[in-house]
């Protein structure tokens, strides 16, 4: 198993491929529109991707682990929050022994009871060398090895959701006016009753994004939203890479003020969404807020 060494990359929203599959399963991707999905636009390439939908909830979540070991959830793209990490070297070799061991890579395409609505549905790549492979799947259908695999990636998900890093926005306003400012407040906090050490790769250590969705899929799902504005836009970093410990029941604040200009002073205005941004290993995203700012 060959893996790629490249630099860990931080990035606010993972790419995994959307294309519909059928009047029968409507949530679900074919194999034949997803070729596209490890592709050079990625920065560092991806290992594994799994994307989840369905259900009574309608489930809209992706997952992805990258060849250098950053892991990254999100739910419910683009207005959900996200959690990173970078998983230790034994924990991408146990990740990949689990797809080896299980024969993923031959496997059928497809596992998918007929008929059947609100169901959970598992849409599966793995990258092993230069050998590509992805199954569509619910879980009732999956043979046992391929759900030894679907509970090996959701073990995952569930230790990033509980990692007790708490990332929260609040807004001093849900619309903006000409001449005036909104107050954004990123809090993020340690839940749990162990310290965190946040690592952060350079003198970078918030962002505040807005955003419009775009209705659109996407081979990168970062194409599915129209950035407006970004705190970090233009402004200078160093390479230090620092370290800081959050305690149990601390919390960092950031909090910035916007007038609703982009980078280069044009009036940003109509429907948009903003969210908090802490860069950071861990680090995350936090659920978006939805504001109105007006023309004038």
């Amino acid at each position: 198993m060959v893996l790629y060494k490249n630099r860990v990359c931080f990035l606010w929203f993972i790419a995994v491929g959307l294309l519909l599959m059928s009047c029968e399963h409507p949530k679900i991707f074919s194999p034949a529109e997803n070729v596209e999905q490890f592709t050079a636009n990625e920065i560092v390439p991806a290992l594994i991707k799994m994307h989840i939908t369905g259900g009574f909830a309608g489930l809209n979540q992706k997952m992805v682990v990258r060849q250098d070991g950053a892991i990254e959830f999100s739910d419910n793209f683009p207005y959900g929050h996200s959690r990173s990490d970078v998983l230790s070297q034994a924990e991408l070799n146990d990740l990949n022994e689990a797809f080896l061991n299980n024969r993923f890579l031959v496997l059928d395409d497809n596992y998918l009871t007929p008929n059947v609505a609100d169901f959970i549905y598992y849409e599966i790549s793995y990258q092993s060398s230069d050998v590509h492979k992805t199954v569509f799947a619910d879980y009732s259908a999956a043979p046992p090895s391929l759900r030894k695999v679907i509970d090996v990636l959701n073990a995952h998900i569930a230790a990033l959701n509980r990692n007790g890093l708490d990332l929260q926005l609040s807004m001093s306003s849900d619309s903006l006016h000409l001449n005036q400012t909104v107050g954004l407040h990123l809090r993020a906090t340690n839940t749990s009753e162990q310290p965190i050490e946040l690592k952060f790769q350079d003198s970078q250590r918030f962002n505040f994004i807005a955003y419009r969705p775009i209705e659109a899929a996407s081979v990168d799902q970062r194409q599915n939203v129209s950035t407006e504005w970004q705190w970090q836009q233009g402004k200078d970093s160093d390479t230090a890479i620092g370290l800081q410990m959050l305690l149990p029941g601390q919390t960092l604040t950031f909090d910035v003020e916007w007038n609703g200009t982009s980078e280069t002073g044009s009036r940003v205005s109509g429907d948009l969404w903003i969210a908090g941004q802490l860069i950071a290993v861990p680090g995350g995203a936090t659920q978006a807020l939805h504001i109105f700012i007006a023309e004038k």
